[in-house]
This record gives structure tokens, C-alpha cells and sequence, in this order.
């Protein structure tokens, strides 16, 4: 078996995940994980399929000839895997730069990035624009908890963070 990563980009339209779908299907994959959004008028999506070594070379040729989409395939390499994942929540007022504050951070603290999602909101009663973030990372044995929350919210007093562990 083969695990391909897949990212699409293309103008949005009706029936793409279909599409894809459709094709994976076709080539007996199983669709492991996916991340699909609607950016700006585009379509953006990610994601793992795992394939018969036999049926890869078909399914990333036939995936090419979806009309109207811009696509990348790698094939999925292992990694090894740390102590520990843990899911953090941000919340600080947005400000220009959060995004890289906040990964200068964890990566300063030896933590990898596994998973990031972002949004804007209003906050509740004064409208002011909030940064929101949910970050699945992975820890190095020799990180704890504590450090991670206390090195994300010296960036800034209005920054808070939620641990979970994953």
C-alpha cells in the first residue's frame, strides 16, 4: 500500500469532492483524512488516500485530468512518532503577525506543528476582531505541559491558551 498526499487548488464550483471522490473509488483507494475549504472564491484541499502500489501511478494520472484544479502528489513518508500530541486552543486579539508569533513560539520550544487551523471572529459584545486557533502538535520528551502555555501566553497579555491532551 501506498499513502499518497494530495493538495488541490482551483476555482470553486459544485461537485468537486465528487469528483475526487469518484476517482479515488475508482482506483480502490481509501480516503484516509482530509482538510476541504472555500478560500477567496477557490476550492483548497488536502488530503491522504491510501492506494494499491498497483493502482497509485492510475489514480494520481486520472486525479491530473479533473478539470479546472491545480494538483500535487507525494507519496507519504513515515515518521517517527514523539511522547506526546497535544491539542492546544488560542485566543488573542488579532493583530498582524499572530500566526507567526505563535509558531516562532512552539518551534522555539522543540514542539512540530501537526495540524493547524485558523479563523477570524467578532468577539462577543465589543465586536472586536479575535485570532482563534486549534493546533494539534507533537512534544518532545523533554517539554512539559506548563512550558508551552506559559512560552504561548508571554507573547502577549491578551493571549489565552487551552491544553488538552491528544
Amino acid at each position: 500500500m501506498k499513502q499518497l498526499v494530495i493538495t488541490l487548488l482551483g476555482e470553486d464550483r459544485p461537485g468537486i469532492v465528487d469528483s475526487i471522490s469518484e476517482t479515488v473509488l475508482a482506483h480502490q483507494g481509501n480516503w484516509q483524512a482530509s482538510s476541504m475549504r472555500h478560500l477567496a472564491g477557490l476550492f483548497a484541499g488536502i488530503l491522504e488516500i491510501s492506494v494499491a502500489d498497483d493502482q497509485a501511478e492510475a489514480l494520481k494520472h486520472q486525479l491530473a485530468t479533473l478539470p479546472g484544479l491545480q494538483l500535487t502528489v507525494q507519496e507519504g513518508i513515515s515518521a517517527e512518532k514523539q511522547a506526546q500530541r497535544v491539542t492546544l486552543s488560542v485566543t488573542a486579539n488579532d493583530r498582524h503577525g499572530i500566526v507567526q508569533e505563535v509558531s516562532s513560539t512552539l518551534n522555539g520550544l522543540g514542539a512540530n506543528v501537526l495540524t493547524l487551523e485558523t479563523r477570524y471572529e467578532s468577539a462577543p459584545n465589543w465586536g472586536q476582531p479575535l485570532f482563534k486557533a486549534d493546533v494539534l502538535v507533537s512534544l518532545p520528551n523533554t517539554i512539559e505541559l506548563y512550558q508551552i502555555t506559559e512560552g504561548l501566553e508571554a507573547i502577549a497579555d491578551d493571549l489565552m491558551v487551552d491544553v488538552e491532551s491528544a
